[in-house]
């Protein structure tokens, strides 16, 4: 039962370093593509680009920095 155990860990642990190795390799490929179709197409440079994604980022950003200030509340309160 334990090397049955162990076999499935050692597979299971395989596995998610796979999965980690192809998500690096379809990011290495995807965004540079990605990058390029908007230069290319849309003529969208690095300003006009952050400003569009600007929005989209700011609310991750404030859930972290507002989960930092009420940990940090929550510490020396």
């Amino acid at each position: 039962m334990d090397q049955t155990l162990r076999t499935r860990q050692k597979r299971d642990f395989f596995l998610f370093i796979l999965a980690g190795a192809f998500l690096g390799f379809y990011t290495g490929l995807y965004e540079p593509t990605f990058n390029n179709y908007l230069s290319d197409i849309f003529n969208i440079g690095e300003v006009a680009r952050g400003a569009l994604e600007f929005p989209r980022e700011l609310p991750g950003f404030l859930v972290v920095f507002f989960m930092g200030l009420l940990i940090f509340y929550q510490m020396f309160a």
